[in-house]
């Protein structure tokens, strides 16, 4: 599987809230792409909390120094590689970059 030029990833402390175009829904369940240390993204289920007009909390699901990719998830799939490009703030930048 070729690998795509990068992902804008965020690293993770232990409680976090991120953009809510990071988290996929479906039903009553959630779940975020994590980059593994291979640098192939993962489906991970997390549990959410309180929830703004463009941000979510995370209550768990994630470890800390988790790298979440907090742009739209559209062009993404568990299972793609990717490069990760960490941003300090998912504010900063909240696209995606292939």
């Amino acid at each position: 599987m070729p690998t795509k030029p990068s992902a804008v990833c965020r690293g993770v402390g232990r409680m976090e809230d991120m953009p809510v175009q990071a988290v996929e829904r479906n039903g009553s369940s959630a779940s975020v792409l994590v980059v593994n240390p291979q640098g192939q993204l993962q489906e991970r289920q997390v549990k959410l909390g309180v929830e703004g007009s463009d941000r979510v909390e995370v209550l768990s699901g994630l470890a800390e120094n988790d790298r979440v990719v907090i742009g739209s998830r559209s062009e993404f799939r568990a299972g793609d590689r990717v490069q990760p490009r960490v941003v300090a703030d998912g504010t900063a930048e909240s696209e995606a970059k292939l």
